[in-house]
């Protein structure tokens, strides 16, 4: 039998870690913001009668909700908050 040349084998063999990781508790922490805010706005009455203290991540507020849009929530003091920004939702 003839001898077959020998096969080349690479030193530098590494286990490749290409899965991306993601922040869950981030992601259903602000699922539930969302739909804490979308609970009070479908309560019977007015939401602007519901006192709140909204902490975020600059400031925490004592206050009313008046409206939201997609992104931010305003409050009865002309106050603009970013959905984003949002640690936690509590009644007061």
């Amino acid at each position: 039998m003839k001898k077959l040349p020998s096969l080349y084998k690479n030193p530098n063999i590494k286990t490749k870690d290409n899965n991306k990781k993601l922040d869950y508790i981030k992601i259903d922490k602000q699922q539930e913001i969302e739909k804490t805010i979308n609970s009070l706005f479908n309560t019977l009455g007015y939401v602007f009668n519901i006192p709140l203290e909204i902490k975020t991540i600059n400031k925490v507020y004592n206050t009313y909700l008046v409206s939201q849009t997609e992104k931010t929530i305003t409050t009865i003091d002309n106050e603009i908050i970013n959905k984003q920004d949002i640690i936690d939702i509590k009644r007061t």
